[in-house]
């Protein structure tokens, strides 16, 4: 079963990432739950705009809210969350990819909190830049897919 979900941007500007930061929106991508999901993969498109460099950067998800995390601090009037990066590890959804600007990269992850908020019905994706960036970074997220098998 594939579910198609809206286009994610995160706008890192507003939150000043650095590599011991994942910065994650506060509101999730919700859709209808799947309580049988076994392997559950992300895919779709990331297309970063406003770089001045390469970005390194690292993906995670989360089934549950970074509200609900105490080592998670709201940012910009509580539209996004920075949590530490060391704390984050068990969400990873990919290794670290680079990035050049306005350049549209393929993408699949698994892992993480994609089988939670599979089984949730939310998922808060969240970024960590390692190095490079620009003035007002974003990374846009579209299109965004989430695919469910049992195998």
């Amino acid at each position: 079963m594939t579910i198609s979900l809206q286009p994610v941007t995160l706008n890192l500007a507003v939150v000043a990432p650095t590599a011991d930061q994942v910065v994650y929106p506060a509101q999730p991508e919700t859709f209808t739950k799947s309580p049988l999901a076994v392997n559950v993969r992300l895919s779709g498109d990331i297309t970063p705009s406003n770089l001045a460099t390469s970005v390194q950067a690292t993906f995670y998800a989360r089934g549950t809210s970074p509200q609900n995390d105490a080592q998670c601090q709201p940012v910009v009037n509580g539209s996004y969350y920075v949590c530490p990066a060391s704390a984050e590890s068990a969400n990873a959804i990919s290794s670290t990819l680079t990035f050049s600007n306005n350049q549209a990269t393929p993408f699949t992850f698994s892992g993480g909190g994609l089988n939670q908020g599979a089984s949730n019905g939310t998922l808060w994706v969240g970024i960590q830049v390692q190095s490079g960036g620009g003035i007002s970074p974003t990374f846009t997220f579209n299109p965004l897919e989430l695919s469910l098998s049992l195998n």
